[in-house]
């Protein structure tokens, strides 16, 4: 797969027939792709120093094995009460703010799926500067080149934005990770390696590959009190249709983390069609209500914030929405803070009255209505036209263009309620939907038998998933899948081994977990739940 640039320059057009005629075509070209497995690991490499208070420097680093997509766009959300970050400031102006590097293939081919995905490139360690956003800019914005090939091209080159925005008392980094002119003919595949230092102080040598020392100009400072804290990552593939979500504990001042769990998997968001049928308006989700939800869970979905891949959104089966969700979007309405704060939307609301980027008219719906808007502003800046026609692209550009109404007609026939009648939202109906809480479109099932009363589609009855203490709605995850006993994602021999170590155990004292078989259960592990196991051998719930 090749890179383009994230920014584009845009030629204005006359009439918005002629907008929408051409964007149908873009639509179609950039769908054509298949969808490659997106499954990145999120780790923390290194801290400077935990204590509370401290100008510490942060490593973060994701790793993406061979045969995945590539990141597309980058995004650390660090939680409220935790860490600070500096907004920009003529003291830091200038400054190395933090350090990247980049192991990738470069594929001169021109192709990462014919069984030769090129020759790994080490790129970096690069700065990145703190820069001046503008006036309706973000809260800092940070910049650098990744490479610039030393081909001798001048017009071959990486570089990387990211920008800082202010959420609640947390912030958002976030960016592309795809601004890149590659030389003619290549492309880059996985495996890929990204590595992120934030300095706690700055560097006031603006080609330094190390973060500052002393008294230099603070840029990130740990939590005042000693506690484990989690820093999430989120993103989306280079395609557009996989995201991914995870989070760490970062032990400051001594306070243990639990044992962290295993990374979920990335999920594929459904792409809109061109006319989807906006249907009735019940939603599977639970609606909040004045009941204040359990600490740790923004949403009250029964899914703690640390591993909740829609915070800000109710989603207890975690299944997300048919749209994909860009970096740090923690209501999961497709737009992220970024955005809606420039648009003037809630940023933490999934659906209502200037919530939804997409519902220009607050009708819950994103229809030619809201598409009119845009066109009657077409070509406008932001001022004199309404900063809430200017959705796109992630920072907004000031001005309402194609950009903006490709993405408003990419919601076109959607209502953000969203999913009615639809519990994984794949756009296949409850009734007639053969897992209703598997998101399945093509309604292909996975390869192995399914029991009665499965709605999740993992081979385990609702019966089964509740005796055993999986969640009966969850096809795979942490306790998700029955088969899965260490929670890696695969039915293997360590999933084996446990049950024959309790080989002729009752239950209890031996774990109900192990309990799998017959249907329902018989509070013994024997031959019938090894013979289970043994029928997932190999697979993966991916």
């Amino acid at each position: 797969m090749s890179y383009l640039r994230a920014r584009r320059t845009w030629t204005l057009w006359a009439a918005a027939t002629a907008v929408i005629t051409c964007l149908a075509v873009l639509l179609a070209a950039r769908l054509a792709g298949a969808t490659m497995p997106y499954n990145p690991l999120f780790e923390l490499t290194s801290i400077s120093n935990t204590a509370p208070s401290a100008n510490a420097n942060m490593t973060f680093r994701v790793t993406l094995p061979a045969g995945n997509g590539i990141i597309g766009t980058y995004g650390l959300e660090i939680p409220d009460n935790s860490w600070t970050v500096a907004g920009h400031s003529n003291q830091l102006n200038g400054k190395v703010v933090a350090v990247g590097s980049l192991t990738i293939n470069l594929d001169p081919d021109g192709s990462c799926t014919d069984g030769d995905t090129g020759t790994a490139q080490n790129y970096g360690p690069f700065p990145l500067l703190d820069v001046d956003p503008g006036p309706q800019g973000p809260y800092a914005m940070w910049t650098g080149t990744i490479t610039d090939f030393g081909d001798g091209n001048p017009n071959t080159n990486w570089g990387l934005t990211l920008n800082v925005e202010q959420l609640g008392t947390g912030y958002t980094i976030d960016g592309f990770l795809t601004d890149a002119v590659l030389p003619p003919g290549n492309v880059v595949c996985t495996p890929e390696i990204f590595n992120f230092t934030v300095c706690g102080r700055a560097n006031a040598t603006p080609t330094a590959t190390t973060c500052g020392t002393g008294s230099s100009t603070i840029v990130w400072t740990n939590p005042t009190t000693a506690g484990c804290y989690f820093p999430r990552f989120v993103s989306v593939d280079d395609s557009g249709t996989m995201s991914a979500s995870d989070s760490l504990g970062v032990s400051i001042g001594g306070t243990p983390c639990p044992t962290p769990t295993p990374s979920p998997t990335a999920t594929a968001s459904p792409t809109a069609t061109a006319s989807p049928t906006a249907t009735a308006t019940r939603t599977a989700s639970p609606t909040p209500t004045s009941t204040p939800p359990p600490p740790g869970d923004g949403d009250g979905d029964g899914v703690q914030d640390g591993s909740d891949n829609c915070p800000r959104w109710p989603n207890p089966s975690q299944n997300l929405p048919p749209w994909p969700v860009p970096a740090n979007d923690p209501d999961c309405d497709g737009f992220s803070n970024a955005v809606e704060n420039r648009a003037g939307t809630n940023s933490l609301v999934h659906c209502g009255a200037d919530a939804w980027p997409a519902d220009i008219n607050s009708d819950t719906f994103a229809d030619i209505t809201d598409v009119s808007a845009l066109t009657a502003n077409f070509g406008s800046s932001v001022p004199p036209a309404p900063a809430r026609d200017n959705i796109a692209p992630d920072p907004p550009d000031g001005f309402v263009d194609i950009t903006d109404i490709s993405k408003e007609t990419s919601f076109f026939g959607y209502g953000c309620t969203p999913c009615s009648n639809d519990f994984d939202c794949d756009t296949v109906l409850n009734p007639i939907d053969n897992c209703p809480n598997w998101p399945n479109r093509t309604q292909a099932l996975p390869p192995w038998p399914l029991a009665a009363n499965d709605p999740d589609c993992d081979g385990f009855s609702t019966g089964v998933e509740t005796s055993a203490g999986t969640n009966p709605i969850l096809h795979c995850g942490y306790n998700g899948w029955p088969a899965d006993l260490n929670n890696d994602g695969f039915s293997d021999i360590a999933d084996v081994s446990p049950l024959t170590a309790n080989f002729g155990v009752s239950v209890p004292p031996a774990p109900a977990r192990q309990d799998i078989a017959p249907d329902p259960v018989d509070h013994f592990v024997d031959v019938t739940d090894i013979s289970k196991m043994t029928g997932f051998f190999g697979y993966t719930c991916n």
